[in-house]
């Protein structure tokens, strides 16, 4: 089922551009920092995020399928049809 589920993902069209998506990823040091003040950071980032003219929305996550395609393992890479590689 979860096979199923990731190759019926792969032929799925996001609901949106990924070129106007940027991925970024911010490394947390958590040492010495409790879970309230990594989730109270990650809030600040995104309120001053969405203030910068031209930014619509910004979220949080933990990989970003068609960036992070190799973390899935060998033979399960995302990719956008018609996209260039």
């Amino acid at each position: 089922m979860l096979l199923r589920t990731l190759v019926a993902l792969q032929s799925t069209t996001p609901g949106f551009e990924t070129r106007n998506v940027l991925a970024v990823n911010v490394p947390v040091v958590s040492f010495g920092r409790t879970q309230e003040q990594i989730r109270n950071f990650y809030r600040e980032l995104q309120r001053r995020l969405v203030s910068v003219p031209g930014v619509e929305r910004v979220a949080v996550g933990g990989a970003v399928p068609w960036r992070d395609a190799g973390n899935f393992g060998s033979g399960w890479a995302f990719s956008v049809e018609g996209a260039d590689s």
